[in-house]
């Protein structure tokens, strides 16, 4: 499998890798400004990827490009910050975290920007949501009690619980591939450390 990363030797490239590291592919064609968050989704074959990224140049919008770097275009484009976001695991529906009502919410568009969903609803700040492998759960990080935590809810932005509840930030969760766990970073020890939540006994 590949994963897409923006490199710290030139903060204006988009670049793909194997998961291992090696063979790392630049893309000249990429646009000329800053660029992070990024995630790709082939159904299987080169021949269909794109790359979903967020990037700015006066403020963070959501573009996606042919795995090649040909391509590329902003699909949102206004003037709310725009980032993190991620390929719904069935379709081609993109999840993403904006503060275009004055706090940050998750929301979910097609691939060409339309048909755009508001998932959260809450005066905080909700942000960095990821999709259960079968695409009916969210995990998503907000500061509603004044620190970050994670939260789950449907894709529809209902039943939406609270996952862990302590005095450090949680945040950045995403499911495994079975779906009995989430990966979170924390800074509960006083850095950030990754963790695993057991969906099954909440441990």
């Amino acid at each position: 499998g590949n994963l897409g990363y923006d490199s710290d030797l030139d903060r204006y490239d988009v670049e793909c890798g194997d998961c291992d590291d090696r063979n790392p592919l630049a893309y000249p064609n990429a646009p000329e400004i800053e660029c992070n968050n990024i995630d790709e989704d082939c159904d299987g074959q080169d021949s269909g990827c794109l790359i979903a990224f967020a990037a700015s140049d006066n403020s963070w919008d959501i573009h996606i490009m042919n795995r090649d770097g040909t391509n590329p275009r902003n699909i949102t484009n206004n003037g709310a910050e725009d980032s993190n976001p991620r390929w719904s695991p069935v379709g081609r529906r993109i999840m993403f975290d904006s503060n275009r009502t004055g706090t940050f919410e998750v929301y979910t568009m097609d691939s060409d920007g339309q048909n755009l969903v508001t998932i959260t609803n809450d005066p905080s700040n909700e942000r960095r949501a990821s999709w259960s492998l079968d695409g009916r759960q969210i995990a998503f990080d907000s500061d509603r009690t004044g620190r970050l935590q994670i939260y789950t809810a449907n894709t529809d932005g209902t039943n939406v619980i609270r996952k862990t509840n302590n005095e450090a930030n949680d945040s950045e969760p995403v499911f495994s591939p079975d779906g009995r766990y989430i990966a979170f970073a924390s800074d509960r020890q006083g850095r950030w450390e990754i963790y695993l939540l057991d969906l099954v006994t909440n441990m």
